[in-house]
């Protein structure tokens, strides 16, 4: 029941969240990540085949049986991308004794983003063996390019595939060839580094400049080259084509002696000012014969006619051609690099209370929250939805809950705003926009809660605060908002975050076929939920 405004809580109402809207909430700043708890990576010691499913993602390998000695999280370096979660890389080594001791270090990210992605620092670089980029179009991005590693430079120690782990990095050979491919498009990104120690050619010879490469070397190196360009196609087309039409890599062609080489590499694809060259050309064959023959029958002279063809073909192909520039031509990013993330610190085992820091992790997504410490009150798991509550206390006085659902897996299902966007007997309550791609809202109300009856997952966290002689204010205070993205599959973050020094627990809200991250967080103003917004 609802009066003036306040909606009562009683035994016959049920003080849980059911919405299950997707969320995974975006590594803001150094937020901490618990690896341990992020689902989406594989478990170190596992062995995988090709394609390799990453955070998402079916990535195509090189033939063969690879083992997981690292997997760790990271974040982006230089300008953000925007919400991206996180950045999630896998360290592989062959399962069998390899004499070219072969490894592969694979990237990728937990959330997609809208303004694209850079290209690795390797191709901007002057030292590269090779490297081959197309021109950016549409904010899809590649880059192929083939380096040689000295001692200590093999990988990046600070990667978040090796997340710290140096008995992982004690594993690599002393040196590599590195062939190495970014493909992405305005949303996700695949980084793939394929590294190998031949013993033959000579190594020494690999630390020669391009130009001095002897012909052995050279002939290896195009072969490599060729293999890098189709591998990074075949990713490409699996970032979004369906499983059936992807492709598997074919063995990188590492033989030291001629005449075996890989397939041709694909074509890099045409600059935008060609494109709009032959686009221009093509349509004018078109429309300056359509004209000729309009203008001519009537004038009634073809004369007339020709004149005013030729004045219309040159003002309208000058104008043509410049809106072709002007909508295909995209800059390229600023490179892109990542850091791993700093490593969790150690938890208390189960079934102590540990507190948790400035971000909770659950189900592998990150729940960013106030400052100040966070204990676990109850956490209930099944199929579709991981339930969790956390309280924030200064002795005796409650500051404020936190209630998180989230799913434990992918939904393709797309989520409304919640019903209490809609409601007018409340403090406020907005919706900014709402499309089946996107939406907002926010609502704030009162509510008031029975701290005795209650039942499922609230009927596990309320007795443990009325037991531990906590003060418990009968009316609460809550702020909330839902933020849909665009995502695939969709992905929700719903959240309503409670005033200072009072607490909040939610209404009974229905998602059908979606999931859901809803928090119940101390302090309500405005710029909480601006945070809570940039996060998700």
């Amino acid at each position: 029941m609802r009066a003036g405004g306040i909606a009562t809580n009683r035994s016959g109402t049920a003080a849980w969240l059911m919405g299950y809207a997707i969320a995974l909430a975006a590594l803001a700043g150094a937020l901490w990540w618990h690896p341990a708890a992020a689902d989406g990576l594989p478990a170190q010691g596992e062995v995988v085949t090709t394609p390799l499913d990453l955070l998402g993602k079916r990535i195509p390998l090189p033939p063969g049986d690879w083992t997981v000695v690292s997997a760790g999280y990271g974040q982006v370096t230089g300008p953000d991308p925007g919400p991206y979660g996180a950045i999630g890389g896998v360290l592989l080594l062959r399962a069998a004794p390899d004499p070219d001791h072969a490894f592969l270090m694979i990237h990728t990210n937990a959330l997609p983003v809208r303004g694209g992605w850079g290209q690795p620092e390797e191709c901007a670089s002057d030292d590269a063996l090779f490297h081959s980029a197309p021109e950016p179009r549409d904010l899809h991005n590649a880059c192929t390019f083939i380096v040689v590693r000295d001692v200590g430079r093999v990988v990046e120690a600070g990667a978040p595939a090796l997340a710290g782990n140096r008995a992982a990095a004690g594993l690599l050979p002393s040196w590599a060839l590195e062939a190495g491919y970014r493909v992405s498009d305005r949303r996700d990104f695949v980084d793939v580094r394929y590294g190998v120690a031949p013993a033959e050619p000579d190594p020494d010879g690999w630390f020669e400049p391009p130009a001095s490469l002897d012909e052995v070397h050279r002939a290896l190196l195009a072969r490599l080259a060729d293999w890098a360009q189709g591998a990074r196609a075949a990713t490409l087309a699996a970032l979004r084509a369906p499983r059936d039409q992807t492709h598997d890599l074919p063995p990188p062609p590492l033989d030291a002696a001629a005449g075996k080489s890989a397939a041709p590499a694909p074509a890099e694809d045409i600059s935008t000012l060609r494109l709009a060259f032959y686009k221009t050309a093509t349509l004018r064959v078109a429309s300056t014969t359509a004209a000729f023959i309009i203008a001519s029958a009537l004038a009634g002279d073809l004369y007339t006619g020709l004149v005013v063809t030729a004045w219309q073909a040159a003002t309208h192909s000058a104008l043509y051609f410049a809106n072709e520039l002007a909508w295909e031509w995209s800059s390229a990013p600023p490179p892109t690099s990542f850091v791993a993330a700093q490593p969790a610190p150690a938890t208390a085992a189960a079934p102590t209370s540990a507190a948790a820091p400035s971000a909770w992790t659950v189900d592998g997504k990150q729940v960013p929250l106030p400052p100040g410490d966070w204990t676990l009150l109850a956490q209930q798991q099944d199929d579709r939805a991981t339930g969790t509550i956390l309280a924030r206390r200064d002795g005796r006085t409650l500051l404020g809950l936190a209630v998180i659902y989230s799913n434990p897996r992918p939904t393709t299902g797309i989520v409304g705003t919640t019903k209490e966007c809609v409601r007018s007997d409340i403090y406020f309550s907005v919706i900014r926009y709402d499309t089946p791609l996107d939406g907002f809202c926010t609502y704030a109300k009162a509510v008031a809660v029975d701290w005795t009856n209650a039942i499922g997952l609230w009927g596990g966290a309320a007795p443990r605060l009325v037991a531990g002689g906590v003060d418990l204010p009968p009316v609460l205070m809550m702020v909330g908002a839902r933020i849909t993205l665009s995502m695939e599959p969709s992905k929700v973050c719903d959240g309503a975050p409670t005033s200072a020094k009072r607490t909040g627990i939610p209404g009974r809200t229905r998602s059908a076929s979606a999931s859901g991250i809803r928090a119940i967080r101390s302090n309500g103003r405005s710029r909480e939920m601006r945070r809570m917004i940039g996060a998700c």
